[in-house]
């Protein structure tokens, strides 16, 4: 996968496979250092990591651990989901002017943009 990761097109129209997984979404809180820890789910990578797993290559968690990486150093993973996830939680602070709350949100979120750049 690391050999062809630069190589494979994934088209821009499957970022909207890019879901926030509920658990998350329950308990996201903008004022708890965890809140960092974000579940997306791609229904294209998903599909690939089950055609992997079902050629008996790996197991679930090896064939993410096969795909995962490399996309991600590729830079082929849709990010624009939680972009859009903070977006609409702090949406509620913004409309009541709670702008201390709203700007920690962006703050914490950059950070964690600039981690991973």
């Amino acid at each position: 996968m690391w050999a062809i990761a630069n190589h494979i097109e994934i088209p821009r129209e499957h970022s909207d496979r890019t879901k926030i997984d509920s658990q998350t979404n329950d308990t996201f809180n903008p004022q708890d250092p965890e809140w960092d820890s974000v579940r997306l789910t791609n229904t294209t990578v998903q599909q690939m990591v089950r055609d992997i797993e079902g050629t008996g290559l790996g197991t679930l968690e090896e064939s993410y651990m096969s795909i995962v990486p490399p996309l991600s150093i590729a830079e082929k993973l849709p990010s624009e989901a939680i972009v859009d996830f903070v977006r609409s939680k702090v949406r509620d602070h913004e409309q009541c002017r709670r702008w201390e709350e709203a700007s920690r949100a962006y703050i914490e979120h950059i950070k964690i943009c600039e981690s991973m750049s």
